[in-house]
């Protein structure tokens, strides 16, 4: 919504209160859309002034369109998504692995989420800009590590600055790190599908 040089309040009309009513309505206000600034209007506008430690005086000046913007927005856009594969040394697909994203800044990492690796080692962990934007603004710089049960780092990602909002990061875990599964035991990983379907 943009304000067009004016502040929004009770009886005005026009496109810029039919955008605002149309927002609110996005945000879940009960409200007619009818391009007129009515009662309403004005108390959709207050309780979401309320709610977002606003001066309460149903106006709607730059401070609360931009509130309600960011909200709206926050709505619409879509998270960001970090997927990839783990395989081990030999080629072979790393499953139920842990599987861990980090947003990494001067001083510290943020978590944006984990998740396990399914039987061919695929992972997809989704994020919001809210778990990185405290830090920076627009893209997080990601960091995807594999981990063990007691959290030792089996193999960490190169910094990816600037992610797009869907990063395809694959890892491969160093044989040093991790003891290949015994030939008898490998059989057994691969047969148990199997057996359970029969």
């Amino acid at each position: 919504m943009n304000l067009e040089g004016r502040n929004l309040q009770v009886e005005m009309k026009g496109d810029d209160v039919r955008r605002l009513q149309t927002e609110l309505k996005q945000l879940g206000f009960t409200l007619v859309v009818n391009a007129l600034f009515d009662s309403m209007t004005f108390l959709a506008v207050q309780k979401f002034q309320k709610g977002h430690g606003l001066n309460t005086n149903g106006i709607v000046d730059q401070e609360t369109a931009r509130q309600i913007n960011a909200e709206v927005d926050a709505l619409t856009t879509p998270p960001f998504i970090i997927k990839g594969q783990v395989r081990q040394a030999d080629g072979d697909p790393a499953d139920s692995v842990l599987v861990s994203a980090f947003d990494i800044d001067l001083r510290n990492e943020q978590s944006l989420g984990q998740t396990q690796t399914d039987r061919q080692g695929a992972y997809q962990i989704a994020y919001t800009a809210d778990q990185f934007r405290k830090s920076e603004k627009g893209k997080a710089d990601l960091v995807v590590k594999v981990l063990t049960t007691n959290n030792t780092v089996l193999v960490a990602s190169p910094i990816l600055f600037n992610a797009p909002a869907v990063a395809e990061i694959n890892l491969t875990i160093p044989a040093r790190t991790l003891r290949p599964l015994p030939l008898f035991a490998k059989i057994r990983q691969e047969l148990a599908p199997l057996l359970e379907q029969g």
